[in-house]
């Protein structure tokens, strides 16, 4: 037994010594390597932060004093690039089934609530949603009836899109940071004060329009956001001046005396008189 455990040993030294003699290379390699050589890769992000820190974030700094007012940009263009985006920001009139059909919007539907209903997530209390929640939703839906108002519309406020006509958020795991508070599943997208949308149905309470956007999504919306676009309406819109705001906040009165209404993040050009 001895002289085979001495035998079992030294085939082990024989296979292993090589490996141990790279190990040992690799080991010395190390050891030349130039000093400092670990603190490399901080030392670069220093200098990154560095050259960040000192770009000037004011886009006119790097104009010439006298270009500073002049146009940049060709006027042909500038035309071009309007059309580009009007063509666009009226296609929910124009075009509303370019992106989705009405087929493919009630399959979309049917799959989202079938989802919920299957995992409804969990409420702002903390609570998991019971599947009675998720049904009363897919009753409200009445997506039997689909399509039951067809309209072109227009937003009239800011409002949320929502993927399911409730007001009420579906967290997936609130004891998972990143899914729990305030990251709602079913907060689609934000529909902007004046975006043009397509009207497809209405829920049985009268509460949510299901409408498609000019961004390729569909969702519900608060009827009480919601304007009917008429044909009569359509036309003045289109034919109306259109102005940008270019700051964060800012009150813009379509009329003297009139309410006045705040932008944030450029929001779609609101057509004025």
């Amino acid at each position: 037994m001895l002289l085979r455990g001495l035998r079992y040993a030294v085939i082990v030294l024989i296979f292993c010594y090589p490996l141990l003699g790279n190990a040992g290379d690799r080991y010395d390699t190390y050891k030349q390597a130039p000093e400092g050589w670990q603190k490399t890769f901080p030392t670069e992000k220093q200098e990154i932060n560095k050259a960040i820190n000192q770009i000037k974030q004011n886009a006119l700094h790097f104009l010439l004093a006298n270009d500073k007012q002049q146009c940049r940009v060709k006027k042909a263009y500038v035309k071009k690039l309007k059309q580009h985006f009007l063509k666009v920001y009226y296609s929910p009139w124009d075009h509303p089934y370019q992106f989705f059909t009405k087929k493919d919007i009630l399959n979309i539907e049917k799959q989202l609530i079938q989802q919920y209903f299957a995992h409804p997530g969990w409420s702002e209390n903390r609570y998991p949603h019971s599947k009675a929640w998720a049904h009363a939703i897919k009753q409200n839906m009445n997506l039997v009836a689909f399509p039951n108002d067809v309209h072109a519309g227009i937003a009239v406020v800011s409002t949320n899109l929502r993927l399911l006509p409730t007001n009420k958020p579906s967290f997936e795991n609130r004891h998972i940071a990143g899914q729990g508070f305030p990251f709602d599943n079913l907060q689609n997208s934000m529909l902007r004060a004046n975006a043009p949308i397509h009207i497809l149905h209405i829920s049985n309470d009268g509460m949510w329009y299901l409408v498609s956007t000019a961004n390729q999504t569909v969702g519900w919306v608060k009827v009480r956001n919601i304007a009917i676009a008429s044909k009569l309406f359509q036309q003045a819109w289109r034919s109306h001046q259109y102005i940008t705001p270019i700051k964060d906040q800012a009150p813009v009165r379509y009329r003297l005396n009139s309410r006045r209404a705040y932008f944030r993040n450029r929001p779609s050009v609101p057509p004025i008189k």
